[in-house]
């Protein structure tokens, strides 16, 4: 086989496997508490926008894109109304959450198989092994047994395939003019479904400050995802009734930005060793230790990362610093990213004792959230 090949299999390989891993845990969690039962926001979420109107003959295209509380969860209602068709129009709450199990676990499949490039051989093994455990495990089980919660899985997959292809693709290949709409997807997944626009406006900057100059492939990356990012700012919805949520001043605010960076560990005193990845990924993408094709996918995902911790913990600071099961998917995906950028800077960008100094805190850093 060619080496071409050879790399196909084992990507396919990988993702074969990951999503088995997954995929099993979330199954054995439903086996032992799940529902066939709707329960809580599906009710009115699928329910009274999606499923009446639709077998009273009253539903249009536009409820799709109607807002729930403060997102516009398009690919959720479309899943939903999917299965509900597919199933004889029954509305079967363990159906749902058993597609969603899927889901989960072909995202976490392709991501894991995306970021191979930067993190290849066993790098990306341990990393793939670190994500079945995380991602698999219980700790998300609101996300794993609520079959409406499905948009916390597009959150990843559509705003991760948008970073990769903005970051990969070859200037003026197809994957380069189709980035955008990945960018526009992203808008109808949840309200920050718009960060990974944001994202990409950075990379575009740091890529910027690194060549000293501002050329074509920079302004594509720039300027149609500021776009979009404006776009998806204009799409918010204010929910007055979740004003008690919300972290509405500095203090607290700040306290639930460093318990999100802390998390799975809880102490405030993780979280300078959360923000160091990207912080040291970002130095060495500045120096030109790291490339646009094959590592910016990852410091993008890194922004993302912050800028979702700052968006928990303002909508729901006020509350337990917003650890809700239901966002643990996010920080799940912001501790891979956290150890994947590890890996690149220890690999790429440093010396060979200061190396192994990143390579040691890499592995403390993945030990202390597998505990």
């Amino acid at each position: 086989m060619t080496r071409w090949t050879q790399a196909l299999v084992f990507r396919l390989t990988l993702m074969g496997a990951v999503f088995a891993g997954v995929f099993a845990q979330k199954l054995v969690l439903i086996e032992g508490y799940g529902s066939d039962l709707p329960f809580w926001d599906a009710w009115d979420g699928e329910a009274d926008v999606v499923f009446r109107p639709y077998v009273t003959h009253t539903f249009s295209a536009q409820a799709l894109f109607k807002a729930h509380n403060e997102h516009r969860i398009l690919f959720t209602r479309v899943l939903t109304l999917g299965l509900f068709l597919a199933n004889d129009r029954e509305w079967n709450g363990r159906l749902e959450v058993v597609a969603n199990a899927a889901l989960c676990a072909l995202t976490t499949a392709l991501l894991c198989a995306l970021a191979l490039s930067a993190v290849p051989g066993w790098a990306g093994l341990a990393l793939s092994a670190l994500a079945v455990y995380l991602v698999g495990g219980p700790v998300s089980n609101e996300n794993t047994l609520l079959g409406f919660l499905s948009q916390f899985y597009f959150l990843l997959l559509v705003p991760g395939l948008h970073l990769w292809a903005s970051t990969s693709a070859r200037p003026r290949s197809p994957l380069w003019w189709c980035a955008p709409l990945l960018g526009v997807a992203g808008l109808f997944t949840m309200a920050s479904g718009f960060f990974s626009a944001i994202a990409v406006v950075g990379i575009a900057a740091l890529e910027g400050l690194r060549r000293r100059r501002i050329d074509p492939e920079i302004l594509w990356l720039g300027l149609p995802n500021a776009a979009i990012a404006l776009a998806g700012w204009c799409l918010k919805v204010t929910i007055p009734e979740h004003a008690s949520l919300q972290a509405s001043t500095p203090g607290p605010w700040t306290d639930a930005w460093l318990h999100q960076f802390s998390w799975p560990v809880r102490d405030l005193w993780f979280a300078p060793f959360a923000a160091a990845p990207l912080a040291i990924a970002v130095a060495a993408y500045l120096r030109g230790k790291l490339s646009l094709r094959t590592h910016a996918f990852l410091v993008g995902a890194g922004i993302w990362a912050w800028l979702q911790y700052a968006a928990i913990a303002y909508a729901r600071g006020a509350s337990y610093h917003g650890y809700a099961s239901r966002y643990t998917d996010i920080l799940s995906a912001a501790v891979l990213i956290n150890v994947a950028l590890g890996i690149i800077v220890c690999r790429t960008a440093c010396a060979r004792r200061v190396g192994w100094a990143v390579a040691a805190f890499t592995l403390a850093y993945a030990g202390s959230a597998i505990w």
